[in-house]
């Protein structure tokens, strides 16, 4: 098995890319509902509905590059989350989402960082790059 380094990685909005990306994470999460009768002697789960969300971490751009501007709390757009780079082949984790959360840290010995949060809305596509 390979392993993949994760400064490899890259980000798009669209065909934007979000320029100084330090992490991002993305989590599917399966709903299941109880399907348990009477006379049952042990838990029934039926799956529902899928959900995902997740995060970017990037060191902020005072000049608001068009990858970091787009991602302002309450835009949406199409996100690609290409964990392994942007080459030919590599995964494509791809999807709607709106953004639900923006923030700017600061401290006196570090660089100023922008996290951001953000839904999935309808499927996370799980492919590869053509």
């Amino acid at each position: 098995m390979a392993s993949i380094y994760g400064s490899q990685g890259v980000v798009k909005l669209g065909a934007v890319a979000v320029a100084q990306v330090r992490s991002f994470d993305v989590t599917v999460t399966q709903e299941n509902v109880d399907s348990t009768v009477m006379g049952d002697t042990s838990k029934s789960f039926i799956n529902t509905m899928k959900e995902w969300n997740g995060s970017l971490s990037c060191l902020w751009d005072a000049d608001a590059d068009a990858g970091q501007a787009l991602l302002d709390a309450g835009d949406t757009g199409t996100i690609h989350l290409q964990p392994e780079g942007g080459t030919i082949g590599d995964t494509d984790l791809t999807g709607s989402i709106l953004v639900t959360e923006w923030g700017i840290s600061s401290t006196h010995d570090g660089l100023v960082e922008l996290s951001i949060s953000f839904q999935g809305s309808g499927d996370l596509s799980v492919t590869s790059i053509v």
